[in-house]
């Protein structure tokens, strides 16, 4: 190895050859591939934090998602009968409550949401072990809450069809105030058979349910 003149080891680098040149003279260095060599080292110390395979690193981006839990039946998560066939929920615009259909359950689940986003259950109304009797819920399915957080609408697809009125008290506890469609001991209508989704307007003034088994979409207006 040769030295500097002070009799310093020169600084490491990394050297590339190519093959000897067209003149027959020595092979020459190559910065560019030297450079490439580089960036080959610096993917592959990345690979060895994914398994061994060779990847390029991805920062997470905004509103990826990070799994911080569940509820219900799934292997997992934290038990909850209430929640069987679960397809449809709501939050309250204050983002404190939610409330969750149970489709099997023919129920709605109502969670508490402390500050870190954790749900903590706080009830149930419906035909399911455990919670309030309610039999105007069978199939529950859509869900929609007023801008003003005081009140909740859900659509049930069996029995008839319907739509369920609750008002939502102060610390986000359901109290049925009636339903609509052709369950029994609802105000009759023929156009809610089916009823899978509702959807309240911005102004909260008026609601829309769309039934499969009627090929309908229902207008009501919401009392003040």
């Amino acid at each position: 190895m040769s030295f500097t003149p002070n009799n310093r080891l020169p600084r490491p680098r990394l050297w590339f050859f190519t093959s000897p040149s067209a003149s027959g003279g020595p092979p020459m260095r190559t910065p560019r591939i030297r450079r490439r060599l580089r960036g080959l080292l610096a993917a592959s110390a990345a690979a060895l934090a994914c398994g061994g395979v060779l990847a390029t690193p991805a920062l997470a981006a905004s509103g990826d998602l990070t799994f911080a839990g569940c509820i219900g039946s799934a292997a997992g998560c934290t038990p909850l009968g209430s929640l069987a066939g679960a397809d449809s929920s709501a939050v309250t615009p204050n983002g404190q409550h939610l409330y969750a259909a149970g489709f099997v359950a023919g129920a709605v689940s109502h969670f508490k949401i402390d500050p870190s986003g954790n749900l903590i259950f706080a009830g149930c109304i419906g035909s399911s072990a455990g919670c309030t009797p309610l039999g105007s819920l069978p199939g529950a399915d859509g869900l929609a809450v007023t801008p003003n957080g005081q009140h909740l609408y859900a659509a049930a697809e069996f029995g008839g069809g319907a739509v369920s009125h609750f008002k939502i008290d102060p610390a986000g506890n359901l109290i049925f105030a009636g339903c609509i469609g052709g369950v029994a001991g609802c105000t009759p209508l023929g156009s809610l058979a089916g009823a899978a989704s509702v959807a309240v307007t911005p102004n909260g003034q008026h609601l829309y349910a769309a039934a499969g088994f009627a090929n309908a979409v229902s207008h009501f207006t919401i009392a003040p």
